[in-house]
């Protein structure tokens, strides 16, 4: 009993160290490298948005100016 709470309190302050199992570099690439293709796919998104925003509010402004005119105008 002696020898398993000396290797568990040893395992704890291993741990709580810093000193502990080394982080996956591998698997932090391939997360950084997976959350860099998502951000780029959502600023190619985000920029046909705004293409397709600006696009409709042109459109709008053409269709308000039309409507003002028509109702400005002598029947």
């Amino acid at each position: 009993m002696e020898k398993r709470l000396s290797t568990a309190i040893g395992e704890e302050v291993w741990s709580r160290s810093g000193l502990g199992p080394s982080i996956d570099v591998d698997d932090l690439h391939r997360q950084i490298i997976t959350l860099e293709e998502t951000n780029a796919d959502l600023r190619l998104k985000m920029e046909d948005l705004e293409e397709e925003l600006t696009a409709a509010r042109a459109n709008n402004r053409e269709l308000v100016t039309q409507f003002n005119a028509k109702s400005r105008a002598p029947n």
